[in-house]
């Protein structure tokens, strides 16, 4: 399992200490991986909620994608729409219920977004 090979890793050791001296009531606070007996748990479907989740978020206005090659801006943006041209373009916007995500799964309800700027290109 996850929690077997990250045992003896001293940078996830070191993040469990963290995790440990952090706020009992923030998301970070908890365990970062599973096990056989928690993936199994009675507690919750997590292949439902995963898909749920997925189905809900997994969009292209959730997104940003940043591009960098030396190809020409024509063979870039069609590797572009090969690769993502199938991500949904919006997402749902019902919020989803208890009994679809678990609530400690959900994103925030605002997130502060930045000041976005255009780079200059480069033609060379």
């Amino acid at each position: 399992s996850e929690h077997n090979k990250n045992i003896q890793n001293d940078v996830w050791r070191e993040q469990q200490i963290l995790r440990s001296r952090s706020l009992p009531d923030l998301p970070y606070h908890r365990f970062s991986t599973g096990n056989i007996d928690t993936l199994l748990s009675d507690d919750f479907d997590i292949i439902r909620e995963l898909r749920a989740f997925h189905g809900k978020y997994y969009c292209a206005e959730n997104m940003k994608l940043a591009v960098i090659g030396k190809e020409s801006l024509d063979v870039l943006e069609n590797m572009v729409l090969r690769h993502f041209n199938e991500v949904p373009k919006s997402c749902a916007r019902t919020s989803p219920s208890e009994t679809d995500v678990r609530p400690d799964l959900m994103p925030p309800a605002e997130t502060p977004t930045k000041r976005q700027e255009s780079l200059p290109t480069y033609a060379g």
